[in-house]
């Protein structure tokens, strides 16, 4: 192989390698553990880091059966309302308007891990 055969199958071999790599984001769609635990940060004072939180949330219980409605309704209602009132200095959290939908997930999810699934 000539010198420049060799310099273009190169280049055609880190183009397509870099092209893999390049991708936006992670290369894989998100979990409803992964929405959970983005979406519940914003209303949380605890500084979860993000790879627990996925797998607490995977292993609570949070996305089988009769909690995956719920706890998919928490996470389109937090995305709706992005915006809420924290103040955790103080201990003060002003209950939004997802409060009862992520207390109800919550609470499935908790069930489900000890084998009693609820749904309210």
């Amino acid at each position: 192989m000539t010198w420049l055969k060799r310099r273009g199958a190169s280049a055609v071999l880190a183009l397509g390698l870099g092209s893999i790599s390049c991708q936006d984001g992670y290369p894989i769609a998100p979990t409803l553990c992964d929405e959970w635990c983005e979406e519940t940060r914003h209303v949380s004072c605890f500084n979860e880091d993000p790879a627990a939180c996925v797998a607490s949330c995977e292993k609570s219980g949070l996305t089988h059966g009769a909690c995956r409605d719920l706890t998919t309704k928490t996470v389109q209602c937090l995305r709706e309302n992005p915006e809420p009132k924290l103040d955790c200095q103080t201990q003060y959290v002003a209950l939004g308007p997802c409060a009862d939908a992520q207390e109800a997930a919550i609470e499935c999810g908790s069930s489900a891990y000890t084998g009693n699934p609820t749904q309210r």
